[in-house]
């Protein structure tokens, strides 16, 4: 149960990451900013409080 509550909270954190992050400007000289790095930071944390539990990945 406990191992449930942590990977609601690494999904939720990641959410709020990248949907933050894509509210960051983008450069016009460069087709990637700021939002890059949280992104992947983001994307991170999505897919690992999806592991522990397993029922993140469609079957």
């Amino acid at each position: 149960m406990r191992d449930l509550f942590t990977g609601l909270a690494f999904v939720i954190a990641g959410i709020a990451t990248i949907v933050t992050a894509q509210q960051f400007p983008t450069l016009p000289s460069l087709q990637y900013g700021p939002s890059l790095f949280p992104s992947i930071v983001g994307a991170g944390f999505l897919s690992r409080g999806c592991a522990p539990g397993g029922k993140c990945v469609m079957e």
